[in-house]
C-alpha cells in the first residue's frame, strides 16, 4: 500500500516528503527494474496498490498523497511501455480502510475481497485489459471515504 505520514503541513519536514517518495515512487521503480530483463517473455501481470491519495490530496495527506499520485504516474508509464511486451500493469485504487477479518465492520474493506479482484485483473485476456480501478466498502459510498 505504501508508506506515509498523515500530519498537518506544519508537521511535515522535507525528510518525511522524501521518505513516502522513496517508498511509493522509487520502491516500485527498483522493483520494476529488477524484474525487467525477465519481462516481455509470454503474458505477465504487475498489480500495484494505490490509494484514494492517489487521485487527490485531503486534509492531513501532505506527506502521502504526492507519493500515491507520483506513484500512480510511474504505473501509467509502466503499463504503456510494457503493456505491448505482454506485461499487463494494474493499479489499484484501495478507497478505504482495510479490515481484520471477522473483527472489523462491514464499512472496510475486506483482504479477501481485495485478493479477489486481483485475481480477477491478473487473469483478464489481453483484448481486453483494465488500468486502473477502485475498491471500495459498499457502507462506505456517499461518505468522504468514497470517490
Amino acid at each position: 500500500h505504501g508508506s506515509g505520514n498523515f500530519k498537518p503541513l506544519a508537521s511535515i519536514t522535507a525528510e518525511m516528503m522524501q521518505s513516502t517518495y522513496q517508498a511509493n515512487v522509487m520502491g516500485l521503480f527498483h522493483h520494476v527494474k529488477a524484474l525487467e530483463p525477465h519481462l516481455g517473455n509470454g503474458t505477465q501481470v504487475i498489480g500495484i496498490s494505490g490509494a484514494t491519495a492517489s487521485w487527490r490530496g485531503m486534509p492531513m495527506t501532505y506527506g502521502f498523497a504526492p507519493g500515491k499520485m507520483a506513484q500512480r504516474g510511474l504505473a501509467q508509464a509502466m503499463a504503456r511501455d510494457l503493456g505491448p511486451r505482454g506485461v499487463h500493469v494494474f493499479y489499484a485504487i484501495i478507497d478505504g480502510i482495510i479490515a481484520i477479518p471477522d473483527k472489523e465492520p462491514a464499512n472496510k474493506i475486506h483482504p479477501d475481497a481485495i485478493a479477489d479482484q486481483y485475481f480477477y485483473m491478473a487473469n483478464q485476456p489481453a483484448t481486453c485489459w483494465t488500468f486502473e480501478f477502485p475498491v471500495v466498502a459498499q457502507a462506505a459510498f456517499g461518505t468522504m471515504a468514497s470517490v
